[in-house]
């Protein structure tokens, strides 16, 4: 199951994050490690063309009310 909005295709977001670990030399104080940022994803019932369909919206596109919300599963 993939991790994409199903409205606006909002997926991870991949970079670089710095761990701070104060050891005195410059080289070694911020490593730097590749990780993901996930969209915060809810499984909703929407009506879609006047029938009810279950998909995976970010917190974004439920807030801004894209779409008519059935019930929340």
């Amino acid at each position: 199951m993939s991790k994409i909005c199903d409205l606006c295709n909002k997926g991870v977001t991949i970079g670089r994050d710095g761990i701070h670990k104060h050891s005195g030399q410059w080289r070694a104080r911020a490593p730097k490690v590749r990780r993901g940022w996930s969209p915060n994803l809810r499984t909703v019932r929407v009506v879609v063309g006047g029938t009810s369909k279950k998909l995976r919206l970010c917190a974004k596109c439920l807030k801004s009310k894209r779409v008519r919300v059935v019930e929340e599963s």
